[in-house]
């Protein structure tokens, strides 16, 4: 079966960090860019969490192409269509998704992207850098780039086989592992946010353990437009 703990365990520190975010995390972010974001692929649900912990002012923008999401969509944004709407469209089609987003956000004004589990059902083919840097080119200074991606840099024996096993069974979505230069290259020309691109639980953990943590299989990084 392998050691399957790695890969667990970054996808539960990835939920952490959708919607944790004490102190400097994703949360603050949202506050620090006047409260707007555009989001695909970190869970519809996770914008329901967001509006119950008190940021209904925010303004929220979730694009998924899952045709149950737009089932869970059209529920739960009843009466909510001032603050937070979602665009049924393929992250691919970044066009579609501005122009709908422009609905609701002001892109005149900062904006944090946030992208968690998405880019790595992007294949190399359909050059998923040429897609994060059309939507932040279209966000203007002051916005944000907030990325989570798995790697096979960290176990990586369990993370290929997961990846191997995944792919056999929900194509044609094809999960890419990359590594930490190639998930850096996503924030070229972009401010990191200190400690820059590392594990999920590096990134600012609200407790320090007196033992160093086992480093889980997913990088994250928060980026500023200059």
């Amino acid at each position: 079966m392998g050691d399957w703990s790695g890969p667990v365990a970054a996808a539960v520190m990835n939920g952490q960090l959708t919607v944790a975010y004490p102190g400097q995390n994703t949360v603050n972010v949202l506050t620090s860019t006047d409260g707007q974001t555009w989001s695909s692929g970190s869970g519809f649900a996770g914008i329901a969490t967001w509006m119950a912990s008190g940021l209904a002012m925010c303004q929220v923008v979730y694009a998924d192409n899952d045709p149950i999401v737009l089932t869970h969509a059209r529920a739960l944004l009843s009466g909510s269509a001032d603050t937070t709407s979602y665009v049924h469209a393929d992250i691919r089609d970044t066009g579609e998704i501005l122009r709908q987003a422009a609905r609701t956000l002001d892109l005149s004004r900062p904006v944090a992207i946030v992208l968690f589990g998405i880019l790595q059902l992007i294949p190399d083919d359909d050059d998923p850098y040429a897609i994060v840097g059309r939507l932040t080119e279209a966000v203007c200074p002051g916005s944000y780039l907030v990325i989570s991606h798995p790697t096979g840099d960290i176990d990586s024996a369990a993370m290929t086989e997961m990846a191997r096993r995944l792919n056999a069974r929900s194509a044609p979505a094809q999960m890419t592992l990359r590594t930490h230069e190639q998930v850096g290259r996503f924030f070229d020309g972009l401010e990191p946010v200190e400690p820059g691109l590392v594990p999920v639980n590096r990134w600012r953990p609200a407790v320090q353990s007196m033992q160093e943590p086992r480093d889980v299989p997913n990088f994250c990084a928060v980026a500023r437009k200059p």
